[in-house]
């Protein structure tokens, strides 16, 4: 059996949610790094594993940093967070001793700056 679109259900709960987080989602790249993305290349990232959250960072055209910081593992950890930007979206963590947070897991911190 296909799979088949039923428009009628994106505008029902939980289909009208997603919809809005995605919607959100689009927003925040086209307002935070699509501009820094035209006629231009992303310098060479870096990356690193610690308990289980990654952590990459990218330069971008301006020379500012774009920064993720992605908790994988099963149980909560603690993550040190960038000192200076803009957390442009967070999901599943929580401030804790400065400059870190309690990531849960799955949770997901965009940086830019």
């Amino acid at each position: 059996m296909g799979s088949k679109l039923r428009w009628q259900e994106r505008l029902a709960s939980p289909h009208r949610a997603q919809l809005d987080f995605i919607r959100e989602l689009l927003a925040l790249r086209r307002r935070y790094l699509a501009p820094h993305l035209s006629n231009s290349i992303i310098r060479a990232g870096r990356f690193e594993i610690v308990d289980e959250v990654l952590r990459v960072e990218w330069r971008l055209a301006d020379g500012q940093p774009w920064s993720l910081v992605v908790h994988f593992g099963a149980y909560a950890a603690y993550a040190a967070l960038p000192t200076s930007g803009t957390t442009v979206f967070s999901m599943g963590s929580v401030p804790a001793a400065t400059p870190q947070a309690r990531l849960e897991p799955g949770a997901v911190i965009a940086f830019y700056g």
